[in-house]
């Protein structure tokens, strides 16, 4: 059977990865190109390039 401390150390591990995810993806968004390859659709709809 299944323990509360179980399933309270499974939630924890879980929420460490997903910080930890979240943090990296912020990174490559910020500090990377993906963001072209992510949203390449903000030139067509409308929105102007700065120039």
């Amino acid at each position: 059977m299944i323990t509360l401390k179980k399933i309270e150390k499974i939630i924890r591990s879980l929420l460490i990865i997903l910080l930890l995810l979240l943090i990296l993806s912020q990174w490559l968004v910020l500090h990377t190109d993906i963001k072209t390859y992510v949203n390449p659709v903000y030139e067509y709809i409308g929105v102007f390039k700065p120039e």
